[in-house]
């Protein structure tokens, strides 16, 4: 395991004007719904990702999971994230040696080996998945520690030395990205479920009637979603969104979506 700072007041960008060329696409990623994906496949313009993730790791709270992508289908993030947040992030102390860097006001930076990583972490994690290394980019604010980590499986093999330089010198701008796109995306989630309670007040006082569930199929058919991401979303069969959408069309008097939509604008 290895630890340092990144001052990123006086980080110089790379004179090579093509390191930063592929990484605009980062910033044009800012609120899109596959941003991790765009962000990920920028990154391997300049240095070799399998997957990443960014989240936020609390001293009381569990972790939360803002950003994941993988390069190929093998996208193990969930299940990892999932385990860690089972339980073993409260004896994780992988963060530790960045939080003394990262309370000096700077970034840090910290690379993990496989071997490196106590059990049960590595095991349940890292063994599990082939994964042989884990370089992160570590900020703290209110919430705790803001992690940016970087993902090699056995097959990539081990972060060089200048694939690592410039992570570091790519780090403040990844995350100042992450912090867009997650003000963004708060921004319009709370924008979503402002039209979605008015939608909701709007259909009620169409149909008392209504159920919650004939509710939250039709709020997410407002907001354009297909059959089968309702029925994801909500938990339930894609027959069963079908069956709560008729039973509330029904109630209301209509057939089709537009007069859905008619109901509440």
């Amino acid at each position: 395991m290895n630890t340092w700072a990144i001052a990123t007041s006086d980080a110089q960008k790379p004179s090579a004007s093509d390191f930063w060329s592929g990484l605009g696409g980062a910033v044009g990623a800012i609120g899109e719904p596959d941003f991790g994906s765009q962000v990920l496949g920028c990154l391997n313009q300049v240095l070799p990702v399998d997957f990443w993730s960014v989240y936020q790791v609390g001293s009381d709270l569990p972790p939360k999971m803002y950003v994941s992508a993988s390069l190929s289908t093998r996208d193990v993030s969930a299940d990892c994230f999932q385990r860690y947040r089972q339980g073993l992030y409260k004896t994780d102390q992988t963060f530790a040696s960045a939080r003394a860097y990262a309370d000096a006001g700077s970034l840090a930076m910290t690379l993990w080996n496989e071997a490196e990583i106590p059990e049960p972490h590595r095991d349940q994690i890292y063994s599990r998945h082939g994964i042989l290394e884990r370089l992160s980019v570590v900020s703290l604010d209110g919430h705790g520690a803001l992690a940016m980590n970087l993902y090699r499986f056995r097959t990539t093999g081990a972060f060089a030395d200048r694939e690592v330089d410039a992570a570091s010198q790519l780090a403040d701008f990844l995350l100042r990205c992450v912090g867009k796109h997650l003000a963004v995306h708060a921004l319009v989630s709370d924008a979503a479920n402002r039209q979605a309670n008015d939608a909701r007040s709007r259909l009620t006082a169409q149909c008392a009637k209504l159920t919650p569930r004939e509710l939250d199929v039709c709020e997410r058919l407002l907001r354009g979603w297909t059959y089968d991401g309702i029925a994801q979303d909500m938990g339930i069969s894609v027959a069963s969104a079908k069956t709560y959408r008729a039973r509330a069309f029904d109630r209301l008097g209509i057939h089709f979506r537009n007069q859905l939509f008619r109901l509440v604008h």
